[in-house]
């Protein structure tokens, strides 16, 4: 794995503190994106805004490394809880993030340009073991 250029985002985003961008690369570019956000409040979970693998590297530990990465971060930060949602049709998602440790922790929806889909809140409690799941793995970060 070769590591991504430094260029990632957008300007408005890649200045923003309170954001953490990682990237994974292998030989022909960025096979895995990760946004995640800080909490605002202390005593708050940090919370992953998005996370995106390219098909063809699924089931190849990206999504994993890219986790365990985030959750690295955020323990070095002394943060330690991380949050997402998932549409709720997304099976193979939530399948991911099963696997990973995640606990649904309640149904809400998502407003995707005025249509109301369901969506789960997951709850990762244990970052250390999220961090132990993705060992490995060549990052760029902003």
């Amino acid at each position: 794995a070769r590591r991504c250029g430094r260029r990632f985002g957008s300007p408005r985003h890649a200045a923003d503190p309170a954001r953490i961008f990682a990237v994974e690369c292998d030989g022909d570019g960025i096979i895995g994106v990760v946004v995640a956000v800080l909490p605002q409040e202390p005593g708050q979970p940090g919370a992953i805004s998005s996370l995106y693998v390219d098909q063809s590297q699924y089931r190849k530990g990206v999504g994993r490394r890219l986790m365990g990465h985030v959750a690295a971060l955020m323990l070095d930060r002394g943060i330690t809880a991380l949050s997402l949602g998932v549409l709720s049709q997304n099976r193979r998602a939530r399948s991911f993030y099963d696997a990973q440790g995640g606990v649904v922790t309640g149904e809400t929806t998502y407003d995707w340009h005025g249509h109301f889909l369901p969506q789960l809140n997951y709850l990762f409690s244990d970052l250390p073991h999220l961090v132990a799941l993705g060992q490995g793995g060549s990052f760029a970060q902003r």
